[in-house]
């Protein structure tokens, strides 16, 4: 018994590690061009009180580098966001958005009407890595507003010309981020 508390003990601090790795992040079709998204859209859907699924990478696979489990395919159409494809596991079946969203997904994508708040969009080439979450820093960074699945403005925020802070600052900034939007 006390060996097992002792384990215990000493592999607490990994586990918190293992939610500190660079995230394979969602992708956006965006101005006609697929980049990557660095927000997590449906995260959302399940915060209203709907059970979220035990996403996963593969039959029963976790990682620590998709701590969500999936790679949703999003797509910015006629000012409207939609959630066009998901990469995902439940259990031992394949999720797809009709077993998701039902009747709500038509022509293969459903409208995300659940969905306000701030999509970012990395682009440019990347100024510093960070390995946490989605907190490297890219040359530019687009900054898309939805509100109930509808683009209002997009902005480019140029991290070309901005001071960086230390690696250190951007990782406690990064897991703050985490600690907020954990489900």
């Amino acid at each position: 018994m006390k060996s097992i508390l002792a384990l215990t003990i000493l592999l607490m601090p990994a586990a918190s590690y293992a939610l500190a790795t660079a995230q394979a992040p969602d992708v956006i079709f965006y101005e006609g061009q697929k980049r990557r998204l660095y927000s997590n859209p449906l995260e959302d859907y399940y915060s209203d009180g709907r059970k979220r699924p035990n996403f996963m990478i593969g039959p029963n696979t976790i990682t620590s580098g998709n701590w969500r489990g999936y790679i949703a395919t999003w797509k910015v159409v006629d000012n409207t966001l939609y959630m066009a494809h998901i990469e995902s596991w439940i259990g031992r079946r394949k999720a797809t958005l009709e077993s998701l969203f039902g009747s709500k997904c038509r022509n293969g994508r459903v409208k995300a009407t659940w969905f306000s708040g701030e999509l970012r969009i990395p682009d440019g080439m990347e100024l510093q890595y960070v390995h946490m979450g989605y907190g490297s820093v890219y040359e530019r960074d687009i900054i898309v507003s939805v509100e109930a699945g509808k683009v209002t403005k997009a902005v480019i925020i140029d991290n070309s010309k901005l001071q960086l802070p230390s690696d250190l600052e951007l990782q406690r900034q990064e897991l703050e981020k985490m600690k907020r939007e954990k489900p």
